[in-house]
Order: C-alpha cells, then sequence, then structure tokens
C-alpha cells in the first residue's frame, strides 16, 4: 500500500493532538497525523512541543509493532495474548509514502495507518434537573469503537483522579472505598500490589467514572468478552510498563482503548507520552516524562487559571454544556508556557524517540533523560 502524504486531503477530524484523514482509495482505513499539540485538563490544544509529532508518532508506531509480536510478549511479559489483535497497519515513510509495518520505514513521518471502525455515541436526555445519556443505539452497532476508556493504574501519584477522590473522603467511607478497590491503602507514589482497571465513559461531554457493572453495560459486550477486554486491557498495560522499564521510566497508569469486529476485541486509539504517566525519581523527586510536566507546570504558575477551569467546570455539570464555553469568557486565550520549559520537553521526547528507533543503547537513554530530568527540577 501507498500515501502520497502530499495529496492527503482535509482531515475528516481535527483532534486536539492528532488530525484523522480518510481515504478514498481505501476506505476500510484512515491515517492518523500526530500532531505537535497537546492538551491538558481537557481544554483543546495549548501547547506545542518542537518535533514532538515526530516522537510520538514513532513511539505509536514502535508500541503497536511490538504488540503484535510474540518475541517481544516473551521477553516482557512471558505470555502471548490469545487472539490479541490492534488496529495498526504501519507508518507511511515520509518520501516513498509505503506503509511499512514490522518496523520502522527509512524516512519516518507523523503519520500512521489504522483500521477505521464505526463510532456511535450516546444521545443526552434531561430528566427534571437531571442529565442521563442513552445508549440504546451503541447496540445496533457492530464493527465499531467500544464507548469505554479503560484506565489501568500500577499505583497512585499526587495528581490522580483516584487519590484526590480518596482525600476528600470521611474515614469510613475511606475504609469501603479501600475494601470497594481492593487494595490495602491509597498514598501518594504508592505502587499496588497489582495493577488496577478503572472505565470511564468515552463520548460523554466529560469522563464519568463507571463502576463495573455500568461499564458492562455500555460496553454493549457479553459477559464474557467483558472479562476478556479486562485481561487484555491488564496485559497490555504490562508490556507497556516493561517497555518503559528498559529506560529507566516507572509507568503508574495509562489508558487504553478497544473495538468489537465480529467476535474479536481489537485495540484501538493512539498510545504515546499524552495518554500515559511515566516518571523517574530524581534526587528524591520524581520527574515526570509525560505531559503531567505540563499540567505541574500551570498548576505552579498560573494557579487562577487553574481555578477559573474548576469553576467552569462546575458550571458545565449544571446546564450539560462543554466547559470551555464558560472558561474562555474569562480566559479567552490560556497562558503561554516558557520557552525554555517546552524546548526540555522536546528533549525529552527526543531521546524516547531515539531508542525507539535504535539509535542508542537503554544505558544511554537512562543518562540521557536523567540529565534533561536535573534541568527541569533547576527550573522549577
Amino acid at each position: 500500500m501507498n500515501i502520497d502524504i502530499n495529496l492527503l486531503k482535509e482531515p475528516f477530524y481535527k483532534g486536539s493532538v492528532q488530525n484523522i484523514h480518510l481515504l478514498e482509495d481505501y476506505p476500510e482505513y484512515m491515517v492518523c497525523e500526530t500532531t505537535t499539540g497537546g492538551s491538558v485538563f481537557d481544554v483543546g490544544t495549548i501547547f506545542h512541543i518542537p518535533n514532538s509529532d515526530i516522537y510520538r508518532a514513532a513511539l505509536r508506531h514502535k508500541i503497536y509493532t511490538a504488540l503484535e509480536d510474540k518475541e517481544q510478549w516473551m521477553k516482557f511479559v512471558g505470555i502471548f495474548p490469545d487472539n490479541l489483535k490492534t488496529h495498526h497497519i504501519g507508518m507511511i515513510d515520509a518520501v516513498t509514502g509505503e506503509v511499512v509495518s514490522g518496523k520502522f520505514p527509512d524516512n519516518i513521518s507523523r503519520f500512521n495507518v489504522v483500521k477505521r471502525f464505526n463510532v456511535k455515541k450516546p444521545v443526552q436526555v434531561k430528566l427534571d434537573k437531571l442529565i442521563l445519556w442513552d445508549y440504546s443505539d451503541v447496540y445496533r452497532g457492530d464493527d465499531m469503537v467500544i464507548p469505554l476508556e479503560n484506565i489501568v493504574r500500577f499505583g497512585i501519584t499526587p495528581s490522580s483522579s483516584i487519590y484526590k477522590k480518596f482525600v476528600k473522603l470521611t474515614n469510613e467511607e475511606q475504609e469501603k472505598f479501600l475494601q470497594e478497590y481492593g487494595v490495602d491503602k491509597i498514598e501518594p507514589w504508592g505502587y499496588f500490589k497489582e495493577p488496577r482497571v478503572d472505565f470511564t465513559t468515552k463520548y460523554e461531554p466529560e469522563d464519568r467514572a463507571l463502576d463495573f457493572q455500568e461499564a458492562l453495560y455500555i460496553s454493549t459486550l457479553s459477559g464474557e468478552k467483558y472479562i476478556k477486554l479486562f485481561e487484555y486491557t491488564k496485559l497490555c498495560s504490562l508490556f507497556v510498563k516493561s517497555f518503559f522499564a528498559q529506560i529507566g521510566l516507572d509507568l503508574w497508569d495509562l489508558k487504553w482503548e478497544f473495538a468489537k469486529e465480529g467476535n474479536n476485541l481489537i485495540v484501538v486509539d493512539t498510545i504515546d507520552t499524552d495518554s500515559i504517566r511515566v516518571t523517574m525519581k530524581i534526587d528524591n523527586k520524581y520527574i515526570h516524562f509525560n505531559k503531567q510536566a505540563i499540567r505541574d507546570y500551570y498548576i505552579k504558575f498560573h494557579p487562577d487559571w487553574i481555578e477559573e477551569i474548576n469553576k467552569s467546570k462546575n458550571r458545565a455539570k449544571e446546564t450539560g454544556k462543554p466547559f470551555q464555553k464558560y472558561l474562555k469568557e474569562k480566559y479567552p486565550e490560556p497562558p503561554e508556557i516558557d520557552g525554555q520549559f517546552i524546548e526540555i520537553q522536546s528533549r525529552k521526547l527526543e531521546v524516547i524517540f531515539k531508542f525507539s528507533i535504535g539509535n542508542i543503547s537503554a544505558g544511554r537513554a537512562v543518562e540521557l533523560l536523567r540529565e534533561i530530568g536535573r534541568e527541569e527540577l533547576d527550573f522549577f
């Protein structure tokens, strides 16, 4: 398959971190164009990291390629999941247009090709002052994206939504939460004995936490397939954890999305530093090598903007309208990020990129990431 990236039409979908292009000649596929943009706090594209489009697209291609490699699975996890499939087809060579699978093209690009699946979204329903979501139409589809965000947590960071929720509970409520969550304690920078899986909605204006029963209902899967989804989510996360451990990075959490295709479950969506949380402990402090670093920057240097985001989200819960509408009334534009800090983030991603394509060893990557991490500590 060859795709001339210069002939791609306007994106079918423009997102905060990637654009989607449809293909007239190959309607069963679509092209994912990673951008340099980034989004935090669900406010849309508010920052750009130089060269991050290539760096993140390459990491995506690397991990998805490895997920279908039995040898890599045996190396990292020790087992190969039965019938695990992904939507990833390959990366487009930036010069020749060839879609390359199983390895990197000679000319790495920001374009990955994936199999296309249907998307069906819930419909908003108002009942008195309540806002409900009708998923009945989702049940009428097949070969479609399952409307769940599958979150896996290996531990808890101070910025984790679970931790923020936990500290607001009474002692009695905390005991109940721990029992239901299946862990002994929840504390910042604490690892669980085994990974925990959480589910949230995917197509509602804000991600809504779901218990396992509602997640089963929304998934539209049979009980047997739902359990398989649960298992795949854990195993894929263990795989990615082992991948990053090679370069001294600890994985705390990440998210997955799946599609159903007949009787098969398919891993879909992106996987890169925009959708995971990895850190390195340096001088007894944790440095983030993902977009949490940007979140921390805004929290430290622009607390007024963060406060307004929270106020806007509370208003949105009452009206059912996107919170960004209210935020822009007071902040038409988000605060800018210091150029030096952005440059540090770019170099973090560059090191992970060079390791992914085989330009540097794991040991050298650890050294470089540690040096860059110390620069960020000095900046803060």
